[in-house]
């Protein structure tokens, strides 16, 4: 006999499922009926644990979260090493799945929930830009940038690259695993960062 789930459990399933949907197949293919049966529910199930569709993609846009801020890393005590693991694990992750670029650097999900979907979107793409800025402000205070350079113009020059790679990462790739690409990426800008 199966156990039956409880309501959190089938939330955070259904949260799982909307947002490997819309990743894969994009928002545009995200229907009730597509989720429902993503976790082998009746259309009409789900609404037992959401109220409407607006909250099960804000509970999407939730987990994205979540999990985005579960591969920040940690550990290290240099900010620009913290940056590059940060750099690398992020670009591999979005490179291995471009649907998820599609949802961090468009507003495509917030939309679909409405303003409420709007805000926790650009939440989720503010805290990644927060880590990337606390790792520059605390690199350029312990002096370990060159000088004259400010740690919002090179927010702009990570961010810039990280989604180069992303967008183009396949095409000029050659041959070369994304991860690897990533780190060289990383070693470039960390050479033309640091003292």
């Amino acid at each position: 006999m199966t156990k039956k789930k409880s309501t959190e459990e089938r939330r955070r399933e259904i949260a799982d499922a909307t947002l490997a949907l819309a990743i894969e197949h994009g928002v545009s293919k995200l229907t009730t009926a597509t989720i429902a049966r993503a976790v082998g529910l009746a259309e009409g199930t789900i609404f037992r644990h959401f109220d409407s569709k607006n909250e099960i993609i804000l509970a999407a846009i939730e987990r994205l979260d979540e999990l985005l801020l579960a591969s920040l890393p940690d550990g290290y005590s240099d900010p620009l090493e913290r940056l590059g693991a940060f750099f690398a694990s992020r670009v591999t992750m979005i490179g291995a799945r471009p649907g998820v670029a599609r949802i961090l650097f468009s507003d495509e999900l917030g939309l679909e929930a409405g303003e409420e979907g709007l805000r926790a979107v650009q939440l989720v793409q503010q805290r990644s830009l927060a880590f990337v800025r606390s790792c520059l402000v605390e690199a350029h205070a312990r002096d370990l940038l060159r000088p004259g350079l400010a740690p919002e113009d090179l927010m702009i020059v990570v961010q810039g690259s990280a989604l180069a790679l992303v967008t183009f990462g396949r095409v000029i790739a050659s041959g070369i695993p994304p991860e690897e690409r990533a780190r060289k990426i990383w070693d470039v800008l960390a050479s033309m960062m640091g003292r």
